[in-house]
């Protein structure tokens, strides 16, 4: 695994309507998905001169013969984040004779996929911990964006899809339990205790 050191460099104007702090955070919340667009596209650019340069890239794409056909494509890739929706260039590649686009396959993403694994184990945790309109709230107060119900709920279902329950050798073996009323139907209460 490459790690790599770049010097970011991110110049952008905001208006601010007042020196109000909720004013101030609602300005940065309206720059931030902004700002990481840019910074997902400048480290994408570095680790690709980096993979190109010793030879990681050919190995990875598995041929002979790599040059760059664009490092700053005019055709971009649109991705949902917990930060909002960003589009970054397609990177391409001429590999042995064949044009190929890598943004994706460095980004650790799949074709035409919209909604990368990480948002969706982010977005799928808060929606099980809670509703799903809370969920949008939660996120729309923390980042401004504004999602769809039912993102959320696909992003719960695939989330759940890879859930597997095992057991930790590792944990201990202490349990808890939560006195939540369960609904019991014909109990005659809402819900009874949960008894071990």
């Amino acid at each position: 695994m490459i790690k790599t050191q770049t010097q970011i460099n991110i110049n952008k104007i905001i208006e601010v309507k007042s020196s109000n702090l909720k004013d101030i955070l609602l300005a940065f919340k309206i720059l931030m998905v902004s700002v990481f667009e840019d910074f997902v596209k400048q480290v994408l650019l570095k680790f690709a001169e980096e993979y190109m340069k010793n030879g990681n890239l050919q190995e990875i794409l598995n041929c002979n013969k790599i040059t760059w056909k664009s490092k700053n494509g005019f055709k971009t890739t649109q991705i949902l984040t917990i930060f909002g929706k960003i589009n970054i260039p397609q990177i391409q590649v001429v590999a042995d004779g064949k044009r190929i686009f890598i943004t994706r396959l460095l980004l650790g993403l799949e074709k035409r996929k919209r909604i990368p694994q990480i948002t969706i184990e982010q977005l799928g945790l808060i929606g099980a911990l809670s509703p799903y309109r809370v969920t949008q709230k939660i996120v729309n107060m923390f980042s401004g964006v504004k999602l769809s119900l039912m993102t959320i709920l696909r992003s719960v279902r695939k989330l759940g899809k890879i859930i597997k329950f095992d057991v930790d050798e590792k944990q201990s073996n202490v349990f808890d339990a939560d006195g939540t009323g369960l609904p019991i139907l014909n109990s005659g209460k809402r819900g009874k205790e949960l008894k071990y």
